[in-house]
């Protein structure tokens, strides 16, 4: 059997990592691939669908990715299935009533965006915007207080049974200025495996409800501790994570290896 990586462009640098690992092919996303009845294609987080016949095995179908690729249409497939994720609006006139309510609020001017561009963290004594930085805000939601912040690696095997890697994300130690509201790269915050606070296993456990939710095989959820509340919270759920690291990357190749094994 051939593996196919099926990236969301050629760039993608994490593709790049797994296709090498798995000594694996990676093609275009241009819907001009051809498939093959050996071939085991992981789609690595593309919404490109191929224009192709039944018969080869896909890990995470393309509709699938294409929902959660779409921070609202994420938010409303996991919070109907009963998934805990922060209350949010696509309403200006929510928005504005939370904010005059003391609320903070997280605004989104793209839903479809990775590494915390398009985010803007607004306090209550702000006003709330329609636009910022010149781009149209599409989404708010409340902003949830958080201890910590974990990335849990989720994939599920043909029989249902689960495959969890648990990353912290932690302040880089030189970082200046760190952004403890949005915590992403920019902000001088990275995700670690080692010398971790584990979660509590509640995170872990809404982690797996939040990729088997949106009907995909694999994921990297996002979720936050809120100590306060004693509850996680889901921000969204990535489909072409970053493989900065061995361990990382094992766990996708173990996990990929495990479940062509188990067909």
């Amino acid at each position: 059997m051939t593996y196919i990586v099926y990236p969301y462009k050629m760039g993608s640098g994490s593709s790049k990592v797994l296709a090498t690992a798995l000594n694996a092919r990676r093609v275009y996303p241009d819907r001009k691939y051809v498939k093959r009845e050996d071939h085991f294609v992981i789609n690595w987080g593309s919404t490109t669908c191929p224009i192709w016949d039944d018969g080869a095995k896909v890990l995470n179908d393309w509709d699938r990715v294409t929902v959660s690729h779409n921070k609202y249409d994420a938010l409303v497939a996991m919070g109907g299935a009963g998934v805990r994720v922060p209350e949010y609006t696509t309403e200006y006139t929510q928005a504005k009533r939370w904010n005059e309510e003391g609320c903070a609020l997280i605004a989104r001017t793209l839903l479809r965006a990775s590494g915390g561009r398009g985010t803007y963290h607004i306090s209550g004594d702000e006003d709330v915007l329609t636009h910022i930085e010149g781009s149209r805000v599409r989404l708010w939601s409340k902003y949830i207080p958080k201890l910590h912040e974990y990335r849990i690696h989720v994939g599920y095997m043909p029989d249902y049974t689960v495959r969890t890697l648990i990353q912290h994300k932690r302040k880089v130690r030189d970082a200046e200025n760190c952004n403890y509201k949005i915590r992403n790269t920019e902000g001088g915050w990275i995700f670690a495996i080692n010398d971790i606070v584990p979660p509590n296993e509640n995170v872990v456990q809404e982690a797996i409800h939040a990729v088997y939710a949106l009907g995909l095989d694999f994921g990297a959820v996002d979720v936050i501790w809120n100590e306060g509340r004693q509850r996680p919270y889901v921000l969204e759920v990535n489909t072409a994570p970053g493989l900065a690291g061995t361990t990382t990357t094992k766990f996708y190749t173990d996990y990929i290896e495990e479940y062509r094994n188990a067909l």
